[in-house]
């Protein structure tokens, strides 16, 4: 198999040369969306301009680049624990900013946290927002969210996850 080299690959998959995984697997789902064709219930109308043929060759030279370039790139590594700045024991409630500020005081990202926890960042940021619409509507999973968010910050806070999920549930329309 011929390497094409990072900065081929980069620019196959229409991602800069400062992309981390998460954004080189976005384009790449897209890229595969984009020219499957057959795959997507609503295929591009220029797509048509392509063969099969073409849209396949398009798509091994996507996937080749892809795997290249995540065998290249490594996901950031976390802060080692000792590197870590000690979580401040939370005083109180903490409400969805005071989540963010807790989070940006330890230098975690997002995307980290999802890495780390396993949930989606649209849900972790929707969390921090307090977008409780944008939370799943069973309240035990917007427990489980917030739970594994606050261990991953290194904080015990029942009382936080309690009252984050009766707000939430309020403002979703349901009894706590």
């Amino acid at each position: 198999m011929t390497r094409l080299g990072e900065a081929k690959c980069r620019e196959i998959l229409e991602v800069d040369a400062s992309a981390g995984l998460e954004e080189i697997r976005r384009a790449h789902a897209f890229l595969r969306a984009l020219y499957g064709g057959g795959d997507s219930p609503f295929p591009m109308p220029s797509m048509d301009e392509f063969s099969p043929e073409a849209r396949a060759r398009v798509l091994e030279e996507v996937e080749a680049a892809f795997q290249e370039l995540c065998s290249l790139v490594e996901p950031a590594p976390p802060p080692p624990p000792a590197a870590r700045p000690r979580a401040p024991e939370p005083r109180g409630i903490l409400d969805g900013p005071a989540l963010r500020a807790l989070r940006e005081s330890q230098g975690l990202t997002l995307e980290h946290l999802a890495q780390e926890t396993s949930i989606r960042i649209p849900f972790l940021a929707a969390l921090e927002a307090e977008r409780f619409q944008d939370l799943p509507g069973a309240a035990v999973i917007v427990r489980g969210y917030l739970t594994a968010y606050l261990a991953a910050l290194g904080v015990d806070a029942e009382a936080t996850v309690a009252d984050y999920a009766r707000r939430c549930q309020a403002a979703q329309g349901r009894r706590p």
